[in-house]
């Protein structure tokens, strides 16, 4: 499966306040007199590593296909609207589609009654009446009827019907991010405390994702390195992250955090010829700046009473 941003030296005083000791492990203070400390990182790798023993259900999302839909909601930062979407297509580099025995999608695929455009038509389904649709279906159980257009009069009875329970739309509560000002909050590594909306019927739990491309809020980017942690850990609103999730990740280096859960099935068709998935997610993404070293600049220092 293919797959897809203060600084002040004084005396060293390594606090841990910031460790979500106040319930949060972020640095919102402009005036604050923790200052970031810069390491300078060497012969860092490039590394795509899941930390979580057992995904559960999301390692469904790898098994061979031969079709697929999605339905997906996604919030690409904290202040951007909820992007909706729904599209069905035709796995490439399958057996079949290589073999030319799949040319083009023969299913049609609709979802509690609205049919789903098929990827190939380059459809969007963004307009208001479409959104609505889609937002209506999370946290809900919804069906999915699929149909072979290309299937004989003789054979109209034999349509494939899924029911899945489709979660809700995730939504990252803290760090909190509500205006311009708050973009990139400073977050440090350890005992870094997520906070989101739990789904209770959700037992597939969530996959937190953590993304460095080079990017760095100060000093020289590394544009040729990048680095992917991810994790799976159960949907209860709450958790202290596992702080090998920002391994090799530099001192003030430009992170996007993503949070995600979802469903998948995995069915034959005309007999078990075809693999079919259905996929339905959802998932929010906050950037940030990430924290390693903190020091406090003493009163006398600085000159504050």
């Amino acid at each position: 499966m293919k797959n897809k941003y203060k600084i002040l030296t004084g005396i060293v005083l390594f606090t841990a306040f910031i460790a979500c000791t106040n319930e949060s492990n972020t640095i919102t203070d402009n005036n604050s007199k923790v200052k970031v400390m810069k390491d300078n990182f060497w012969n860092l790798q490039s590394s795509d590593i899941l930390l979580a023993k057992d995904v559960g259900k999301y390692i469904d999302i790898y098994a061979p296909k031969d079709f697929f839909t999605v339905v997906s909601a996604q919030k690409t930062d904290p202040l951007q609207d909820v992007f909706y979407t729904a599209y069905s297509g035709i796995t490439e580099n399958t057996a079949k589609t290589q073999s030319a025995v799949i040319k083009e999608n023969p299913f049609s695929v609709s979802i509690n009654g609205m049919k789903i455009k098929s990827i190939d038509d380059n459809v969007t389904l963004s307009d208001k009446e479409e959104k609505e649709y889609l937002s209506s279906l999370y946290g809900k159980n919804v069906k999915f009827l699929i149909s072979n257009v290309n299937r004989t009069q003789s054979a109209l009875g034999s349509d494939t019907t899924v029911n899945m329970y489709v979660p809700e739309e995730i939504e990252i509560f803290s760090p909190s991010v509500l205006t311009k000002e708050d973009m990139y909050p400073l977050c440090y590594y350890e005992n870094f405390i997520l906070r989101w909306n739990a789904d209770d019927n959700n037992e597939n739990g969530v996959a937190i994702v953590v993304t460095w491309t080079g990017s760095m809020a100060f000093g020289q980017d590394h544009p040729n390195i990048s680095i992917r942690r991810t994790d799976v850990i159960p949907d209860n609103g709450s958790a202290v992250l596992n702080s090998h999730l920002f391994d090799d990740i530099p001192d003030t280096g430009i992170v996007l955090l993503t949070l995600a859960r979802g469903n998948v099935e995995n069915i034959g068709l005309e007999d078990g010829y075809y693999k079919y998935q259905i996929l339905s997610e959802t998932h929010a993404t906050l950037p940030l700046i990430l924290i390693r070293n903190i020091n406090k600049i003493s009163e006398d220092e600085t000159g504050e009473e």
